[in-house]
């Protein structure tokens, strides 16, 4: 049996731990291999050299490739650890081609546990999309896109907490994703993506989509979904595609009409979130609206309380979200 290892406290000693760890990913036994990326995620905080040492990327990339469904989902949990762990590794990890790799072919096609443990990773890795060359190592990876939109579309039985929460990872993705000016270009023409997102924001079945003729539903996984409109709207570039696909005008239905759409909050909506939603829908309305119908737009009187309340808060110093 191994010795336990002991928290080093050199360079030279941080050296040897981290060539130890990445060798011992890379052993014969699946399940050993598992159990040592599960010891990844217990160490990174303590170490966070782990995250920027290339042998330890390399082995935790052949468990996500070559493991059991168990060394996968620890490996996938290990790449998250790291990037928590530290801003220097999430960096470094944010810009690996690989890792995108083996993260997007997980969430198409792996084991349940396994696609959540994957998305979350790469949710925490989409904190630095705002340096574009992350963005686009992400988005350029083989049918990454289409990946996250199978994710948002995954069945959520009732009580799926894992299916919604995979959905919510995905949607935290594009969120970040989307502030990146050629990133938003490819999103927006990504097969499915814009009446995906649609759905998410107000319900497949709802009136402002002309696709049915219900109320609003106003969701967890609605703020995300906004807000990921609200970002594609700031290109300029996506504007002509948010437009056709009818964007804008369900939008409008929501914001700026003199008879407001009618909708319904989740249970477990806050506040705050409905707050966020309207303002995210305001501020695409205006982007998006021709400068020669803009002056026609007027916000009704209930959205325009919630957002006038929010800058007040702010200017105040307050949260401005609940």
């Amino acid at each position: 049996m191994a010795a336990p290892r002991v928290l080093p406290s050199t360079t030279e000693d941080i050296g040897r731990f981290c060539d130890d760890l990445a060798k011992s990913l890379c052993v014969d036994d699946p399940e050993e291999s598992a159990t040592h990326a599960f010891e990844i995620s217990e160490w990174c905080e303590a170490v966070p050299e782990i995250g920027r040492h290339a042998g330890v990327r390399t082995g935790l990339l052949h468990i996500m490739r070559n493991g059991t469904d168990e060394g996968k989902f620890w490996a996938c949990y290990a790449v998250y650890s790291i990037g928590c762990a530290s801003t220097a590794s999430k960096f470094v990890l944010g810009l690996t081609a690989s890792v995108y790799e083996a993260l997007q072919m997980l969430i198409e096609s792996g084991q349940k546990r396994v696609r959540l443990a994957a998305c979350m990773a790469l949710a925490m890795l989409s904190e630095v999309f705002s340096g574009s060359s992350a963005a686009e190592a992400f988005a350029m990876t083989g049918q990454m896109l289409d990946t996250l939109v199978g994710a948002m579309n995954a069945p959520t039985g009732e009580g799926d907490a894992d299916a919604e929460e995979l959905r919510d990872c995905a949607a935290v993705v594009l969120h970040n994703a989307s502030n990146v000016a050629r990133v938003a270009g490819l999103i927006v023409h990504t097969k499915g993506m814009i009446d995906t997102l649609k759905d998410l924001c107000l319900g497949a079945e709802c009136s402002a989509w002309g696709r049915g003729d219900k109320d609003g539903y106003l969701s967890k996984g609605s703020v995300n979904a906004f807000c990921i409109l609200n970002n594609l709207a700031r290109h300029p570039h996506t504007h002509t595609t948010l437009r056709e696909t009818g964007v804008l005008a369900g939008l409008s239905r929501l914001v700026s009409s003199q008879k407001p759409l009618r909708y319904d909050l989740a249970p477990n909506l806050d506040p705050g979130e409905e707050v966020v939603i309207l303002v995210a829908a305001a501020m695409a309305v205006a982007m998006l609206c021709p400068a020669a119908e803009l002056a026609e737009q007027r916000v009704a009187p209930l959205q325009m309380q919630s957002m006038v309340l929010s800058l007040q808060h702010a200017l105040e110093g307050r949260p401005w979200t609940g």
